[in-house]
């Protein structure tokens, strides 16, 4: 079969045209009702190329937004998301800032995608946190100041994303012509539940929405070869499977842009990514590994079935997008045909620039398992789609007094987003952020005074018992040694839980631990107790058996649980944390253990939809059910 690559070339350089021609156009006109500025834009004169590429480069006009004000608007609300978002996805914690934990510190929590038999998941993107990770454990050690470490990463990904997200709105209203657009744009992004939970979250889709974001910036620019490679950059360092996202931009700049200048911008991102990426996973999996192809591979070739880690209807995203942008979801979803409806300079480009959201959520919607995190590349897009439709509402009803009123309605649409967008963030942070000062909590001068004096007292007796000690050998020596003789058959308890070490302990909350980072020194470990979870956990990093480059048995990739993933010994733990629900029964065992802190906790499935899912001041409290979130310590 073959395919008429002539026409599709002809198909971009048409829809490119006809908005730069109709751009050209409208400045003639107004050129020729206003004589006095007929030679104020010389490159209106030129062909429509031509004055695309002079007219539309980074230069600043009074008919759009400056930099420097956006930029401060948005690093504001990153560095507030920063210092208050919590952790949404157990995948966030297990699968990055553990890994990340163990590089820097020398311990941590190892999931089966980071054991060498599988190798899905890729050292680079751990090392390019570990830039700023590692300079901040120096500075903050390894005791409580962990924390702030886990805090400078996240303003490090805070910067990124305002970087990212200011460069789309001022190139989009510099295209354009539109301070509106711009400052809606940055308005959304700046305001949004969805960005304000996305941009500073640890995770690969994170990091491809920044290169995304960028790409269409750069497109907007007028920056083809750019674009192309951002995008590559953004898939090859994110998430791979973003690379359908990324589509329209790549082929739109390339048919564009000259191809093959542009088509070598990206092959040199793509190996200026790859080769790294295969070198490091060559270092630290022991192998030579491409975690790239691997996570396809496995996706792809059926082994990551879907119910292994849960089914979603189709309807799920369109019912997050509308809890996480309100009123902004119709305006981007209408956007094309607003922006077809005005036809205003520049539109096709525009259209391009957004096409992503709506190819990439069609697509995730077909896909039996969905998550929340799987949307977050687009969220900036779909941002400047809806600021796109409220910037260019006025200009559908040209009437003098029908425009005053579409301004009012276009000024009440943003308030009313803003405020819905302030609810759900506001909601989200008073519901569900208990965890983490509950973990931090353990850092308290009393509790770490409680942590010593217990592991002192408990030391000698505990490790006589275990049979480790011979002769005059100091415990520390002995458990060393044991644990070289047996490195291969020991159980995880053994490795992660020796007589020295004090354990945290968590059942049914696992999936909300924030992880290492909030445990207040390396004497501390988390461990997991069995209450009913039927998946495979993470296990502690075995340095013994190789580090990252070990292939425990314990691990599988059919999301089975492993036998040895729990303490089996609940006596071993010296801390608990778990969620009561209001009116719960006691446990056997809580004569045993004393409540230390607590946390007022939602408990969704006794509040309403509407009541968890938005907070209103008194309205919420009076309909929701809370429980207790608590840390307990072991009585001595």
């Amino acid at each position: 079969m073959v395919v008429d690559g002539g026409g599709t070339i002809d198909s971009f350089r048409r829809l490119e045209e006809d908005s730069t021609l109709t751009r050209a156009m409208k400045a003639s006109d107004v050129r020729r009702r206003l004589p006095g500025k007929a030679s104020a834009d010389a490159s209106e004169q030129n062909s429509p190329e031509e004055g695309a590429k002079a007219r539309l480069g980074d230069k600043p006009t009074t008919q759009s937004v400056s930099w420097t004000p956006i930029f401060l608007l948005l690093l504001a609300s990153k560095v507030l998301s920063a210092f208050l978002n919590i952790i949404h996805d157990c995948d966030e914690t297990y699968n990055y800032w553990e890994p990340l934990h163990y590089l820097i510190h020398g311990y941590g929590l190892q999931t089966w995608e980071y054991s060498a038999e599988f190798g899905l998941r890729s050292y680079l993107y751990l090392l390019l946190h570990a830039v700023i990770a590692f300079p901040a454990s120096l500075l903050f050690g390894d005791g409580p100041g962990k924390v702030y470490t886990f805090l400078a990463v996240r303003l490090g990904l805070a910067i990124l994303s305002a970087l990212s997200e200011a460069w789309l709105a001022v190139a989009a209203s510099r295209w354009m012509k539109s301070r509106s657009l711009g400052w809606l744009t940055a308005l959304l992004l700046a305001g949004g539940s969805g960005t304000f939970t996305a941009s500073t979250s640890f995770l690969p889709s994170t990091f491809s929405m920044y290169g995304l974001t960028a790409s269409a910036a750069a497109l907007l620019s007028n920056r083809p070869a750019t674009a192309v490679a951002l995008a590559a950059a953004g898939v090859t360092l994110g998430w791979p499977f973003s690379i359908l996202a990324t589509v329209p931009i790549v082929l739109f700049a390339l048919f564009t842009g000259g191809f093959w200048k542009v088509f070598a911008a990206g092959a040199v991102a793509l190996l200026g990514t790859l080769v790294p990426s295969a070198l490091i996973d060559r270092f630290f999996y022991g192998t030579w590994q491409v975690s790239l192809w691997n996570i396809v591979r496995y996706n792809a070739g059926g082994g990551g079935d879907s119910h292994l880690y849960g089914v979603e209807p189709a309807s799920f995203y369109l019912r997050n997008l509308v809890n996480n942008f309100n009123l902004a979801l119709p305006l981007a979803l209408v956007a094309p045909v607003m922006i077809l409806l005005t036809r205003k300079p520049g539109y096709g480009r525009l259209l391009v620039g957004i096409a992503p959201l709506y190819l990439w959520l069609g697509a995730m919607s077909c896909l039996p398992h969905k998550e929340e995190r799987f949307l977050y590349i687009v969220y900036p897009l779909l941002c400047l789609a809806a600021a796109a439709s409220l910037a260019f509402l006025p200009d559908i009803l040209r009437h003098p007094i029908l425009r005053r009123l579409i301004q009012a309605v276009q000024t009440s649409l943003v308030i009313l987003t803003l405020l819905l967008s302030a609810s759900r963030t506001a909601s989200l942070l008073i519901n569900y952020s208990a965890p983490f000062p509950i973990y931090r909590h353990l850092a308290s001068p009393a509790e770490l005074a409680h942590a010593r004096a217990m592991m002192s007292a408990r030391h000698a007796a505990e490790v006589t018992r275990s049979g480790l000690m011979s002769g005059d050998q100091t415990a520390e020596v002995a458990h060393s040694e044991y644990l070289l003789r047996h490195a291969h058959s020991l159980s995880p308890a053994h490795i992660a839980y020796p007589p020295e070490r004090a354990a945290v302990c968590v059942g049914a909350e696992w999936y909300r631990s924030p992880g290492s980072f909030f445990l207040p020194s390396s004497e501390h470990r988390l461990a997991f107790l069995d209450e009913g979870f039927g998946g495979l956990l993470p296990f502690p990093f075995n340095g013994t058996a190789g580090g990252t480059r070990a292939r425990p048995g314990y691990f599988n990739d059919r999301n089975r649980a492993s036998p040895g993933q729990f303490l089996s010994d609940q006596s071993r733990c010296d801390y608990r944390v778990d969620f009561r629900r209001k009116g719960e029964g006691g446990r056997d065992d809580d004569d045993l253990w004393e409540v230390v802190a607590e946390r007022p906790f939602l408990d969704a499935a006794k509040s309403p939809a509407l009541s968890r899912a938005f907070y209103v001041p008194g309205w919420s409290a009076a309909k929701n059910k809370f429980g207790t979130y608590r840390l307990s310590r072991r009585k001595r």
